[in-house]
């Protein structure tokens, strides 16, 4: 059976450290890590307030699962909290443009 549901899939580009022991040094590298939710958009009316709001706050939450938390409390790294804060800003900004396209193609 076929499904025809719309959603947007946004990938947010996580850097993470990895910290390696190499011969009693630590050696900070780089990696990126792409990672993608679904966000299922169909059913929400793109043009009121009401259902964008909806399909922001799905977006929203998402772009939370995929970045991590923006709590120092919790990441106990101001490097980490500033990168999560990046993945977030640039996943929910990515994903909007995608609605934005699709909602415009629709009309």
């Amino acid at each position: 059976m076929k499904v025809n549901t719309k959603s947007v899939v946004f990938a947010a580009a996580i850097t993470a450290l990895a910290t390696p022991m190499m011969a009693g040094a630590v050696v900070k590298t780089n990696q990126t890590e792409v990672v993608s939710i679904p966000v299922v958009y169909s059913g929400y009316d793109l043009s009121s307030v009401e259902g964008r709001a909806m399909v922001e706050r799905k977006i929203q939450n998402a772009a939370r699962k995929i970045c991590g938390s923006i709590k120092y409390s919790e990441t106990r790294s101001f490097r980490q909290v500033a990168a999560n804060k990046t993945c977030y800003n640039e996943a929910v900004e990515n994903a909007l443009t995608v609605v934005e396209k699709l909602s415009a193609a629709a009309d």
